[in-house]
């Protein structure tokens, strides 16, 4: 069953205590995520994007985009890899990596635990990638970086991101993680 996701960013403080709120539930409460490296000085910089999935007025699902990088990592230029369309869901094909013209992170993804299993976590990442391209889009490719956590591959990969094969398995907040990317182009 898919229930309709309204994914936008942050923009009261009401939002932003809502958001910091799902996050504390999820990654400390259920995850054991020190509070100290969950909420990061990533959070308080003025170009870091938050955003919330709301179910009518029910905060449910957030997640948080980086300000972009002007460099994209070599080895990540390397690769071809899967490709997102403007509404934020994959297309089947692949870009090279090397026709990204900048690089953001996608991260801090959360859906509320008694709300999983409804679609949400998938609107919530093509909501995340639409509002990513709205903001940063250019003339050429966006390359999307995700850390997942490796429990999560699976779902990531149903979404549209590649696993990045050579680089190994890291700890981060003492939990398993995986680098993931993908591209949008405009028009794509």
């Amino acid at each position: 069953m898919t229930t309709s996701l309204h994914v936008r960013p942050v923009d009261t403080a009401d939002d932003m205590l809502a958001a910091f709120a799902l996050r504390r539930e999820v990654f400390v409460n259920e995850q054991s995520v020190p509070l100290d490296l969950e909420i990061d000085d990533t959070d308080f910089d003025p170009q870091t994007v938050h955003l919330i999935g709301e179910l009518g007025d029910d905060v449910v699902a957030v997640g948080r985009l980086t300000p972009p990088e002007a460099t994209v990592a070599a080895d990540l230029a390397a690769l071809h890899l899967p490709q997102f369309s403007a509404d934020g869901f994959p297309t089947g094909t692949e870009l090279p990596g090397s026709t990204a013209a900048t690089s953001i992170h996608v991260g801090r993804l959360a859906v509320r635990h008694d709300k999983r299993g409804l679609g949400l976590g998938a609107a919530l990442v093509a909501g995340c990638l639409r509002e990513a391209a709205r903001r940063w889009r250019g003339p050429g490719a966006l390359m999307l970086e995700l850390s997942a956590q490796v429990y999560a591959i699976g779902f990531y990969r149903r979404t549209g991101f590649a696993l990045v094969e050579h680089r190994d398995t890291y700890l981060d907040a003492g939990i398993e993680h995986r680098d993931m990317a993908a591209m949008y182009t405009p028009g794509g």
